[in-house]
C-alpha cells in the first residue's frame, strides 16, 4: 500500500471532493476563498467548524466541476466504486 505525500509549496495539483454547500462559493470566487479541510467528511469546504482545519493561503483553487467522477472506498468490504456527478475542485498546494 502506498500513500502519496506532497508538501505545501510543492505546486502539486490535487483533485478533492467539495462540500455541497461550498461549491457555489468556489465557483464564483475561487481565488479569494479561505479553504478548510473537513477531517470528518473528507472534503474541501469554505466553512470553518469543529471538524475542519484551515489550509494555508498559498493553496489555490485552479478549477471546479460539479460533474466529476470520484472513487469511493468501503473499508469494511474493500470494494472500490466510482461515484458519478460529484462536486470536485482541482487545487494547487
Amino acid at each position: 500500500q502506498n500513500v502519496a505525500y506532497y508538501t505545501f509549496g510543492s505546486n502539486a495539483r490535487i483533485a478533492l471532493p467539495v462540500a455541497s454547500g461550498s461549491f457555489a462559493a468556489l465557483e464564483t470566487d475561487p481565488i479569494g476563498a479561505q479553504l478548510y479541510w473537513d477531517t470528518t467528511a473528507y472534503n474541501l469546504t469554505t466553512t470553518s467548524s469543529g471538524s475542519t482545519v484551515a489550509l494555508p493561503t498559498s493553496v489555490k483553487v485552479l478549477a471546479v466541476d460539479n460533474n466529476s467522477r470520484a472513487v469511493s472506498y468501503n473499508s469494511g468490504t474493500g470494494a472500490v466504486t466510482w461515484l458519478e456527478g460529484q462536486d470536485m475542485a482541482l487545487i494547487m498546494i
